[in-house]
Order: C-alpha cells, then structure tokens, then sequence
C-alpha cells in the first residue's frame, strides 16, 4: 500500500489502466477484423464485376465475329450467285469496277471494318474496298494466304494483327479460301477489322474501370489482337505468360477472378499484383481478358482503410484522454485523502493510515512468519520547550524530529504522527525483537543530536516504548496498548531511553 501510494498508483488507477488496456486492444482487433472483412469484400466484389464483365465482353466480342462473319457469307452468296467458279472468272470478275462497289458496300455495312479485299491464288490483290483500281500489291507472305495454301478447307482463319505502311494503323483479317469447281485454291476473300475502333469500344469501358485497368482480345493461341489503353507495340505479339491458361482454369473451377503476382504481358515482364479475368468467345478461336491492378481493386477499401484507421487512431486518442483525465481525478482524490490523513505540520501520516498500514503488516507477518514492532515515541519535556521558547519553535522541533526519524528507517519502515508529541513507528521484516530495539536506539541517538533555532540551542530527546507482534499482542489496538505503556515506563524510568514492553503473564 505504502509503495503504491509512492507511485500515484491506487487499486482504481490500476483498474482504469487496466480496462483501458483492454478496451484499446478490443479496438484495435475490431479495427484490423473490420478491415480485414472489408478487404475480402472488396476484392469479392470486383472480382464478381470483372467476371461479369469479362462474360459481357465476349458475348460482345462473339456478336462482332459473327457479324463480320456475316460480312465474308453476303460476297460469297453473290460470287456463288454469279457462278464465279473458275479461276479465270475470279480474276476477271475481281478486277471489275462493280466489285469494287461490292466490296465497299459491304465495308461500310459494319463499322469494325476498315478493309475488304480480293486475292488471286498467287496472293495478288484483285480489288479492295479503299480504292478502285487496287493498288499492286502481293500478300502471299501473310499468314492467312499460307494457311489457305495448306489446306482446302473453307473455314474462316483469324490472320495475326499487321500495320498498314501507309496510315500505320493496325488491322487483323478475317480471311476465307475460295475454291473453284473442282474444288481447287481460286483466291481469297479477306475482311480487314480495325484494331484502333475494336479497341475504341474498349475505351468507355476501360475508363469506367479507372486507371490501372485492361480489356484484351487474344487468339487462342495469345496473340494479342486488340487492347484498351491502346499499345501499338503490343499488337500482334504473343504473350509467353501463363496467365491466360490460369484464369480460364480458375474459373472453371472457382467462377471468380484471379489474384495474381506474375510477370505482366504489359507491364515490360515487371512482377504486378493484379486481378484477372478470361472468358473464351463462344464460337470462335478468342478470349477476352479484363486486367486491374492492385491499386485499382483495392481502390475503394483503400478509401475505407484510411477512414477506419483514422477512426480507430481518434478513439484511442479519446480512450487515451479519458484515461489520463480520470487518473488525474483519481490521484487529486488520493492527494485530497492523504491530506486529511496527514499531520499538516510534518507531513506524515496520522492514526488512521498508520492503523491501516500496521493492520496489512501484522497479515503479512501471519503468513511469513516473521516480526512486526511498534515503537511509541514521545518527546521529552516538549510543552516546556513550547513554555520556554514558543509554539513556533516547538513546530520547527517537530518537523525536525519527524525528518530525524524518517531518515533512521528503511524503505519497509512507517512512521507516523498520531498526537501533539507522540510518534509512532512501524517495524517490519525482522526477525526477533533485538534488530528493532537497535533500530529504536539508533532513532533515539539521532534525535538527541543538537538542533539550532534562530539562535537558539536545543538538546532534544526522546522516551520510546516496544512492542512487538505476536508476543506483546494479537491485533492493532493490543499492540499500540502495550507500546504506549512501555514509552511510560521509559519516562518513569528517567526519560530519553528505549523500553520494550513486557511480555503477558501465562
């Protein structure tokens, strides 16, 4: 008790240190649970968007092939329709200025589409849609025109993405083999669709999402046939990334986005945390890919982190100040309760913690088996200093002798004032009653030693009785009893001595 009063620390200090303790970390796992929570959500509810709109873009992107495709079947029901079924018919009916109308027509019909072309079975340009006469141009080295050259089938083959030489833009082509009447290569028809204006439909999209987001078109086998943002340098090149095999995977099996860190197709191979999503076109050798970074996923929970940290931050600045305003009140209620238990004049404690703190010593003496002493302590001939000399001086002996005592005992020790001249001492952990008469001797000897007033000399001295627990007595009252006895039969005995107390009679 007496060490927790040194420290300003009462039971209820402790109890609001305590549930402040308690009440900051709830705070502090409510927060980092909340944020947690609100992560997970976040990333479930974009991942869910960019699924969603992965869904939307191929089902976009499925209507756009088959509309283009749409485009390829109209000239191939009119060659058909003409009987344009030999290889000199081709090329004459290719060159005529009423294809070139055709093949513009159709052009114009679909707004993806930039070019639409006629190739002999060398790879010679017949006829296209930009201009009449066509221009000499030979695409035998095309992939397209290759592929038909392998094979007589008359599918429709996705040509890679190339730049046209003159404008610079891209294009990828939808190329379709024609065969003559015996089933031979007579030449090709090939529609041209824009990168840049595949990629425009990309764009509000995109910007919607927010910086750090992608929208692809990859043929099956990863060439990059359009993106938003636009990325010329990219057009045409194969991703060597798993990441496109993964998602499809992934949500096969789990139906969401994927969180990855891997080397990014757009991103110069870096190492990008990022949220993709791929579907497959249905009908059609392509999948749609969206891309969103990290910070732009987390964009709203980041939004949401910083308010709930800065919430969590507030309140335990609150908390914090809480605690300090109420364990400032409760140690100027301790300071007022030490000064109504206090000797105004000497500062030490009065009967009623000198009480208290012999009544916890005497239970701890119980349970160690050790001993506690009582030393009363009554000054000699004090009223006729107060006569001879005046009150004023006898106020500065007592404060003198109270610093006298305090300085003889050691931390486990207690003194206290509890009368005009009379003190009171408390002695603990010792272990018989010779260590604390030598204590009392010493306090006797150190009051006896001169004290100067102004200019007066005073030879100061003391009367002390002992009493010790259990021997001289079982409980408080008993023991102060049997002290202040003693400190009597000091006075009787001659003053200025130290007398224990008797032991009961058996």
């Amino acid at each position: 008790m007496r060490t927790l009063s040194k420290l300003g620390l009462t039971r209820n200090v402790r109890l609001i240190l305590s549930g402040g303790f308690v009440i900051g970390i709830v705070l502090l796992m409510n927060a980092t649970f909340l944020i947690y929570v609100l992560r997970e959500s976040a990333i479930r509810d974009r991942s869910q968007q960019v699924v969603n709109l992965a869904t939307l873009l191929a089902q976009q992107a499925s209507q756009s092939m088959l509309s283009t495709n749409t485009v390829l079947d109209r000239i191939v029901d009119v060659l058909q329709s003409e009987k344009i079924d030999t290889d000199e018919k081709f090329r004459d009916y290719g060159k005529k200025e009423s294809t070139f109308k055709l093949l513009y027509e159709r052009a114009q019909s679909n707004p993806l589409i930039d070019v639409v072309s006629l190739l002999d079975n060398t790879g010679n340009v017949l006829n296209f849609s930009r201009s009449f006469p066509a221009p000499m141009i030979n695409l035998k080295d095309r992939d397209y025109f290759e592929w038909m050259l392998s094979t007589d089938s008359k599918a429709t083959y996705y040509g890679a993405p190339v730049q046209n030489k003159g404008n610079g833009n891209w294009v990828f082509y939808f190329a379709r083999r024609l065969n003559d009447q015996n089933n031979h290569f007579m030449g090709a028809l090939l529609v041209g669709v824009s990168v840049q204006v595949f990629s425009g439909f990309y764009e509000s999209t995109g910007k919607n999402l927010g910086p750090g987001s992608s929208l692809s078109l990859y043929r099956e086998d990863h060439t990059l046939f359009t993106r938003w943002p636009l990325d010329p340098e990219l057009i045409g090149q194969h991703n060597t990334g798993d990441i496109i095999r993964q998602s499809l995977e992934h949500v096969q099996l789990d139906g969401g986005a994927l969180l990855t860190k891997e080397r990014a197709f757009n991103f110069n191979d870096e190492m990008i945390d990022r949220m993709v999503s791929f579907k497959r076109v249905d009908g059609f050798p392509f999948v749609v890919g969206v891309t969103l970074t990290k910070s732009l996923y987390l964009k709203s929970w980041t939004e949401t982190y910083w308010t709930v940290l800065s919430s969590s931050i507030v309140s335990l600045v609150l908390l914090l100040g809480g605690m300090i305003l109420l364990i400032q009140a409760q140690q100027r209620n301790r300071r007022a309760q030490l000064a109504i238990n206090r000797d105004s004049l000497t500062e030490l404690p009065n009967r009623v913690i000198f009480v208290e703190e012999l009544q916890e010593a005497m239970v701890n003496a119980r349970q160690s088996k050790t001993v506690v002493a009582v030393a009363f302590i009554d000054i000699d001939f004090f009223k006729g200093t107060n006569d001879t000399y005046g009150h004023e001086t006898g106020d500065l002996l007592l404060i003198e002798i109270a610093k006298r005592i305090k300085q003889c005992l050691r931390d486990t020790d207690f003194v206290g004032r509890i009368g005009g001249d009379e003190f009171v001492v408390l002695i603990q952990n010792i272990s018989n009653i010779d260590a604390a008469r030598h204590l009392c001797e010493k306090i006797r000897l150190a009051i006896n030693q001169p004290f100067y007033a102004d200019d007066k000399i005073l030879l100061p001295a003391v009367s002390i009785g002992l009493a010790v627990y259990p021997d001289h007595g079982e409980d408080e009252a008993k023991l102060l009893g049997k002290a202040d006895r003693a400190m009597y039969m000091a006075k009787k005995a001659g003053r200025n001595r130290v007398v224990v107390s008797v032991l009961p009679s058996v």
